[in-house]
């Protein structure tokens, strides 16, 4: 790397990845997914249909960090504080359907999939980052490519409601995710049903099973 960052003198003899994180990264994923970094280890992509692509890394115990990637919608809500919000500022743009490295998802061998946050050497901690991208990358353009329209996204959710035993963690839980997908894409009445199995529907007072339904019903508006 020819620049270290100008805010950065590290005083323990390690470097920070915090630091160099955005200098790495963001010309790539501006390059290939047209993201703009917004912050907090957090790229988005631009809107198109209610709908924008976004990366963010997550943060694991360890002193290390993995790829996490997915979609941000304008019409799904968020159940906070027994109120609904929505996630559409750069400030709190989040991930509603998402995916991890297949690798760390079936605890295989996902530490080549891990960027550690601190080195003793600044050309080994840039080397490190570069690397895990372009270990990571395969995997996130193919997701993307499987999930750019309504049924892929569908049929992603699907995928992850029939593998619990991965991907139960996610938040929000995947039926809720795809109960919007299908009334987005109209298909209401099967909307209902997967939103009435979901945790987030089961676990609200009535006022707020009331509004998530009216919520389902105005995604007819939308379209993907």
């Amino acid at each position: 790397m020819n620049q270290t960052p100008d805010n950065f003198f590290p005083s323990d003899g390690t470097y920070c990845a915090k630091e160099y994180i955005p200098i790495l990264l963001s010309p790539l994923l501006e390059q290939k997914f047209h993201m703009q970094y917004l912050g907090n280890y957090k790229w988005c992509g631009p809107w198109e249909n209610g709908t924008r692509k976004i990366l963010q890394l997550f943060l694991l115990k360890g002193d290390t960090a993995v790829f996490e990637w997915g979609y941000n919608y304008s019409f799904l809500p968020i159940i906070q504080s027994r109120k609904l919000t929505y996630q559409r500022t750069d400030k709190n743009a989040a991930a509603q359907l998402r995916d991890l490295p297949a690798a760390f998802i079936d605890f295989e061998d996902w530490k080549p999939f891990c960027i550690p946050m601190h080195s003793d050497s600044e050309a080994k901690l840039t080397a490190q980052i570069k690397a895990v991208y372009n270990r990571t990358l395969p995997f996130i353009q193919d997701w993307y490519k499987r999930t750019a329209t309504s049924d892929g996204m569908i049929n992603e959710a699907d995928f992850q409601i029939n593998h619990q035993n991965y991907y139960k963690f996610f938040f929000p839980s995947q039926p809720y995710v795809k109960a919007f997908l299908l009334a987005v894409n109209g298909q209401g009445k099967e909307a209902e049903a997967v939103l009435e199995s979901s945790d987030e529907y089961r676990e609200a007072d009535e006022d707020i099973r009331r509004k998530l339904m009216k919520k389902l019903t105005e995604c007819k508006d939308h379209s993907l």
